[in-house]
């Protein structure tokens, strides 16, 4: 009996020692610790990142801290890190301009997102823009944006600087502005194609490198530089110093024998070129044949 019990306390001193052994503490070296704390910090932020409130966070941005203007939308979608679908995106002053787009991507930077920054690119499907009574539609946009800007000097047109390179499908004007109020043209001729431009901004100047469109009537290209007004609320005023080119379509006079007689009146011919001097402001400009 006395033999069975000193076995019996043995093997209980051998589990109780194999036990200690399995469960002693673990003793990390230095660079395991720094390692799991590096690897800590790291799950933090990465977490931190998936599960901040970017879109109340941006929204409460773009309607608390852009100033002169109202911007609304129903849904943002982010994909991180740097692509931005707006749904139903409405950009207005209250008074003489408005933005309205069904689908507006933006490609952007995150920080530079939360600074309103735009040094991207931006997407759109379909949209319009009204200034004053004239209603423009837009059709597949793509334009490329390296603005040093933030939304916050948006109504301060003459701090403007940065880069803007844009491609568009289509431009359908609903209402005519400028100097071309004052002809008469049919659905199909309002429409211009195919839109091309470069346009440089330096503190409120701009520069307009490439600009070529096409429309029913004529091929279109234009070079040109001005100065934006210091307000957006007179953008109308900016000045504008350029030329305008027209390459007429074959058949203008079937089309419009209205515009082929003034175009032929200002020294045009079927098969050649029309350039025109471009001087003025945006809501009056003076277009002048060149000899």
């Amino acid at each position: 009996m006395i033999e069975e019990k000193e076995i019996i306390e043995e093997s209980e001193e051998e589990v109780e020692e194999i036990i200690e052994e399995e469960y002693q503490e673990i003793k990390l070296t230095w660079k395991q610790k720094v390692i799991l704390v590096i690897t800590g910090i790291i799950s933090y932020i990465v977490f931190l990142l998936i599960l901040f409130p970017y879109s109340t966070f941006i929204r409460y941005l773009l309607t608390n801290y852009v100033e002169g203007i109202k911007i609304d939308y129903t849904e943002l979608n982010i994909e991180l890190p740097s692509n931005y679908i707006f749904r139903d995106l409405y950009i207005s002053d209250e008074k003489d301009f408005l933005f309205m787009s069904d689908s507006f991507r933006i490609e952007n930077d995150i920080w530079k997102m939360i600074n309103l920054r735009i040094d991207g690119k931006i997407y759109l499907s379909s949209g319009n823009i009204k200034i004053k009574e004239s209603n423009t539609r837009l059709k597949n946009l793509d334009l490329s944006l390296k603005i040093e800007n933030s939304l916050y000097e948006f109504e301060k047109p003459s701090l403007w600087s940065g880069e803007i390179y844009g491609k568009a499908k289509e431009i359908y004007f609903e209402e005519l502005w400028g100097p071309l109020r004052t002809f008469s043209l049919p659905d199909e001729q309002r429409i211009l194609k195919n839109l091309d431009f470069y346009v440089q901004l330096n503190k409120g100047n701009f520069s307009i490198r490439k600009f070529n469109v096409k429309s029913v009537l004529f091929d279109i290209s234009l070079n040109a530089n001005g100065s934006f007004s210091n307000s957006i609320e007179t953008i109308e005023n900016s000045t504008i110093n350029g030329k305008v080119c027209l390459k007429p379509n074959d058949k203008l006079e079937e089309l419009n024998p209205f515009i082929y007689n003034i175009y032929l009146g200002a020294g045009g011919s079927l098969g050649g070129e029309l350039c025109f001097t471009l001087k003025g402001t945006f809501s009056n400009l003076n277009f002048e044949p060149q000899t």
